[in-house]
Formats: C-alpha cells, structure tokens, sequence
C-alpha cells in the first residue's frame, strides 16, 4: 500500500508540474494528501495555489481543497466567494448546495436547490432535475402534507420530463410512502420492488420497503426485506 501511495502521490506531483495552472490538478493533488492522512503537506499545497492558479476558479479551487482537508468554514468562505463572482452559474450553484447537503445544513441548500428547481439560473437539465429530485426528500422532514404533495409533484415533474432513472422512480416511491393512504402506499410498494436492485438504492429503501408489507399485514414479504436488511446491518439497533 505504502509504495502504490507513493506510485499514485508521484503522479498527482508530475501533472501538478506539468499543467501548474490547471485547477483540477491541484485539486486531486490535495484530495490524496489529505486522504492519506498528510494534513500538513495538503494544507502546504493549498499555500502554493493562489500563485498558480488564475484568480476566475481560485474561489472554487480553494473551497473544494479547504473542504478535503476538514476546513468546513474555510471552505464555506470561499463557496460563497465564488458564488458572489458568478451568481448565475447552475453548475456552481449545484456545487454549493451540494457542498451544504454533505456538511448535513438542508437549510442553507434549500435556497440554492430552489434556484436550481425552478430554473430561475441557466443551468444544465441535469442540476435541474438533481436539485428537484433533492428538495423532493429534504420536504418529507417537514411530514406535513402540503410538503407530501409538493414533493411529489417535482418528482413527477423529472418524471414529466423525460427523467425515467431509478433515483428518479425510487426518489417518487420514497415519496409516496410518506403519505398516509393505503393506494399511495400499495404504488410506493409497486415502484420500489421495481427499482430495488439499482445501484441508487439503500438499505433504508429496502427498509422502508419492509414496513410498508408489514403494514399490509404481507409478514412473508416483510420477512424477506428484514432478512436482507439484517444481512447488511446486523449491528445496527434501528434495524
């Protein structure tokens, strides 16, 4: 392990010094170091940036380095830097939401989600659908049924538009397993069942899957699902 860490660090260096000037270069360069438990080597990297890299990607470069090396306000900083830069910008809007969703903050990526949702930026039909698809499940928290039928209906808005991914049809049956009546609950079944063995789905799917047999009264399908769910979680006591 030790001399492929080495192989790979070389690399990162050799096309740091090759394409100095590129952002994605310094970017994996950091990502590694800091990976591989060097904190202080990848936080010497970051030093060495500002003086490579042009200053149109600096803020992002930056943010996404400080957030590799568990910088998170750092980081912060310089997401919103880049975003008073180019307010516009539905890639780097996703970016930052993104950047929110992992730090666990929903609220500060509600904003940038909505933005993205309702197109009022230029941005790719992919952040499009990704941002409804998000704000979709961060509405289910909320378990008020106003917030049940808005998340469906931008998830059937991604579906409206041509969206027919299993994020997309598993996103629909989370969705719809949330409501309390029985006919969403019975589609909510239909779908996951159909989705159940895409990469996009989780052990929580098939969890959710189980309790909705279980409150069908189906004990054998509701077994299954647990078997399946134990067989992976053994050791956790919410399953």
């Amino acid at each position: 392990l030790d001399r492929m860490n080495a192989e790979a660090e070389e690399s990162f260096r050799k096309a740091v010094t090759l394409a100095e000037g590129v952002p994605d270069t310094w970017i994996a360069l950091v990502q590694f170091l800091a990976r591989t438990g060097r904190a202080v080597e990848a936080r010497q990297a970051i030093k060495e940036i500002p003086s490579k890299i042009p200053a149109g990607p600096l803020p992002i470069v930056l943010a996404q380095c400080y957030e590799a090396t568990g910088e998170p306000e750092e980081a912060e900083k310089k997401y919103q830097e880049a975003l008073a830069k180019t307010p516009g910008d539905g890639a780097l809007i996703r970016q930052v939401a993104e950047f929110y969703l992992r730090r666990k903050a929903p609220s500060k990526a509600a904003g940038h989600l909505h933005k993205l949702a309702s197109q009022q930026v230029q941005a790719q039909q992919e952040d499009v659908i990704w941002a409804r698809r998000e704000m979709a499940l961060m509405l289910l928290a909320s378990r008020r049924y106003q917030a049940l039928q808005q998340a469906l209906w931008l998830v059937q808005q991604n579906l409206a538009a041509g969206s027919n991914s299993a994020r997309d049809l598993r996103a629909k049956a989370i969705v719809l397993a949330s409501f309390p009546s029985r006919p969403r609950r019975l589609e909510a079944i239909q779908l996951l069942e159909q989705v159940l063995h895409e990469p996009s789905t989780t052990v929580e799917d098939r969890f959710v899957l189980a309790r909705l047999y279980l409150d069908e009264n189906n004990w054998s399908r509701f077994s299954s699902h647990m078997r399946g769910v134990l067989a992976r979680k053994a050791g956790d006591p919410r399953y």
